[in-house]
């Protein structure tokens, strides 16, 4: 259950940073910010599988 609100959580700041990139016209800082959000969701999903359930 914690993965889900990490995940949920993790949605919103990058779904807010990347609207501020957006508004600043930043495609540099949208760029950072997709694939920041990209590896932590991969580390998210690999840790759901590896580590045992809680």
């Amino acid at each position: 259950m914690w993965a889900f609100w990490i995940g949920a959580l993790g949605t919103i700041m990058a779904a807010v940073a990347w609207y501020d990139g957006y508004r600043r016209r930043s495609p540099a800082r949208m760029r950072a910010v997709a694939t920041t959000y990209l590896v932590c969701l991969i580390a998210l999903l690999v840790a759901w599988y590896v580590l045992p359930r809680p």
